[in-house]
């Protein structure tokens, strides 16, 4: 029998529940079918979806009327914060169990909730510092402490025991931001992916929301030799088909300005190979044009069949964007390359 890794066990999964003023109250340990996804960014459409018995004490508080947040984690390492959103059930008194369904969102979307107003006397929502540390600012004056009061009701726009995390400069440009009107979450799924910032909010070890940002780490050596040892070998008969290829359908070489007065260009032997493949954008700015230039390169892929584990070769459960790693395929007589 195959022992699964570290983190692919319902037991290595923990799931705390906490009230509407994001006070702990219990574990979840009694989940049905619990599937969830996240994004960078903390991009739409992401959730978190399960099932509890209608006996269940826990269905109970989750069905009240009220919001619950739900903070996820695997062994050690957190993986997701969230709030409820919805509940569906059953109204057939029948002899077969029933359950409760339950749906929760990324805590992120709270930024949702919170536009972009002038506090007084500034007349512009906008802010200069390095591009992450301006996400916090923006972040800080929509929901957190320096947040304003609406215009007509005085209502405090401050969510409770929100906060952000210190400023670390992590982005390399500093410059000036406006999202005047704008919703925040929106504005700053845009500007994420136009910067390469990376964002979230998630409870902290007190169980209070925080908005964290960070610049995308760039990999980690991990190749044969390495401390972490190959991502996938077949020396032990442990894959037993792959395909690998490269897809260039939307490969362009050659970025312009949307003014069309200047560009950004890949490597000479890059449009040497692939010719030159010229895109325009709406933008004029550099860090925008770069970006551009970075999501129309050559998508390469591979995929891996009837893969089975085996005690020294399994698939590494944590590897990130930009790892290097060995490829390599005794069958194929293909590699290793790294």
């Amino acid at each position: 029998m195959v022992a699964w890794p570290d983190g692919h066990r319902w037991e290595d999964y923990k799931v705390a529940i906490l009230d509407k003023n994001c006070a702990w109250k219990g574990e979840l340990n009694s989940l049905h079918n619990l599937k969830g996804n996240t994004r960078r960014y903390g991009k739409y459409g992401c959730k978190i979806t399960f099932s509890l018995s209608f006996d269940d004490p826990w269905a109970s508080v989750l069905n009240e009327s009220e919001l619950h947040f739900i903070d996820v984690w695997r062994d050690s390492t957190q993986i997701w914060s969230g709030y409820q959103v919805k509940l569906d059930r059953d109204d057939d008194i029948g002899e077969e169990e029933q359950w409760v369904e339950f749906e929760f969102l990324p805590l992120s979307r709270l930024l949702q909730w919170r536009v972009g107003l002038p506090i007084a006397p500034a007349t512009a929502f906008q802010f200069t510092d390095h591009y992450d540390d301006v996400f916090k600012d923006m972040v800080l004056n929509s929901i957190g402490s320096s947040a304003p009061n609406t215009p007509t009701t005085a209502i405090s726009l401050e969510f409770p025991n929100f906060q952000v995390a210190a400023d670390d400069h992590a982005h390399g440009t500093n410059d000036t931001l406006d999202a005047t009107r704008a919703n925040i979450y929106e504005y700053l799924q845009m500007r994420g992916r136009q910067y390469g910032i990376d964002w979230d909010v998630l409870f902290d070890s007190s169980y209070q929301p925080t908005f964290y940002t960070w610049v995308p780490r760039r990999g980690s050596d991990k190749t044969e030799g390495q401390a972490t040892e190959v991502i996938f070998s077949d020396d032990n008969d442990n894959i037993t088909r792959q395909r690998y290829g490269q897809d260039t359908q939307d490969l362009y070489t050659v970025i312009l300005a949307g003014d069309g007065e200047s560009d950004v260009a890949a490597a000479a032997g890059v449009r040497t190979s692939w010719l030159v493949r010229a895109k325009l954008i709406k933008s004029t700015g550099a860090d925008a044009m770069n970006t551009a230039l970075g999501e129309h390169d050559v998508k390469e892929f591979y995929k891996l069949q009837t893969f089975v584990e085996t005690e020294d070769r399994q698939w590494v459960t944590h590897w990130d964007i930009g790892d290097k790693i060995t490829w390599k395929s005794n069958r194929l007589d293909y590699g290793p390359y790294d």
